[in-house]
């Protein structure tokens, strides 16, 4: 069988674009689900899955995370926690730096509300300040990392590349008949 160069050509394209394609998909699922990966690459980070938030957040926010040191922050600031030990409200919680009663600590708490429950952060729970937030995208990625969505992603891969398949071995079946009736006549 005899190949030409334009089908040699057409497969190196292909293989480099469907390389690329898959690079920039790691690329941007290491940046949404890794932050440590994204702060090296970036200087920055995101976070979703917030389990609770300062009432000018959202919980379904992706939250972009930079790094202030401990020492520097200021009342007005909104950072980035991990709550651990206190059970049912463990997590990662976005809350306004208030005051600093303590060297150790920071007090913060929801801006606005009396209900909300002040919690003191220090340095071993802190991890950045909340620069900017991408609406409503937290559910999306959330959904997408959890595994209903992996499984949705999975089928839909399975089902598309079928499609794919099938329409591409019916072209080949035509083209292969086209040849034959062009011999024939």
């Amino acid at each position: 069988m005899k190949v030409n160069m334009k089908d040699k050509k057409n497969l190196i394209i292909n293989i480099t674009v469907g390389s690329l394609t898959g690079l920039l998909i790691l690329f941007i699922i290491l940046l949404l689900y890794v932050p440590k990966f994204s702060k090296a690459v970036t200087g920055v980070s995101s976070y979703h899955a917030i389990s609770n938030c300062d009432s000018t957040l959202k919980k379904h926010d992706i939250l972009i995370v930079k790094d202030k040191p401990f020492d520097d922050l200021v009342a007005g600031d909104i950072i980035l926690f991990k709550l651990k030990g206190y059970g049912d409200n463990d997590g990662l919680k976005a809350y306004r730096v208030m005051t600093k009663p303590d060297p150790e600590y920071y007090h913060v708490h929801s801006t606005g509300s009396n209900v909300s429950f002040p919690w003191n952060v220090t340095e071993e729970m802190y991890i950045g300040v909340v620069s900017s937030r991408i609406p409503v995208l937290g559910a999306v990625t959330g959904f997408l990392g959890s595994p209903y969505g992996i499984g949705v992603l999975l089928v839909n891969g399975v089902v598309i590349g079928l499609i794919v398949y099938l329409v591409k071995m019916n072209k080949k079946e035509e083209e292969k008949e086209e040849q034959e009736n062009n011999l024939e006549e």
